[in-house]
């Protein structure tokens, strides 16, 4: 995965990217949920698919299939894709964006060189 220590969250004008930023290091789980149920959405060969579909798979296997009860917030969706783009970035028109705040924290010139993904399957 990318060094996410790399992206400025400091930024005050941010509050979006830093309540994410908190949330992605407290629950990692949900990142990696969130690849392995992307991953599995292109290996059935779809060629693009909805960022909230896959939050809210990850809802449904974790709330009604057992495990730990994510409350993943709505507004953190755009901050995965951006995410997940930049990890895979041979899949980095997977999913169809609109302009987001999370843009800004991850865009090409401020994006690290990604490293190997640990083992999620």
């Amino acid at each position: 995965m990318t060094d996410q220590a790399a992206f400025d969250f400091s930024s005050p004008a941010n509050q979006l990217a830093r309540d994410w930023r908190e949330y992605h290091a407290n629950d990692p789980e949900v990142y990696r949920l969130f690849i392995k149920f992307t991953m599995e959405a292109i290996h059935h060969r779809r060629k693009h698919y909805s960022a909230r579909a896959i939050i809210e798979r990850i809802r449904w296997e974790t709330e009604v299939r057992g495990g730990k009860d994510f409350k993943i917030p709505n507004a953190h969706t755009a901050f995965y894709s951006r995410l997940f783009m930049v990890d895979f970035p041979e899949h980095c028109n997977f999913f169809r964006c609109a302009e987001s705040a999370a843009d800004e924290e991850f865009s090409a010139k401020d994006a690290p060189d990604t490293s190997p993904v640990d083992a999620i399957f």
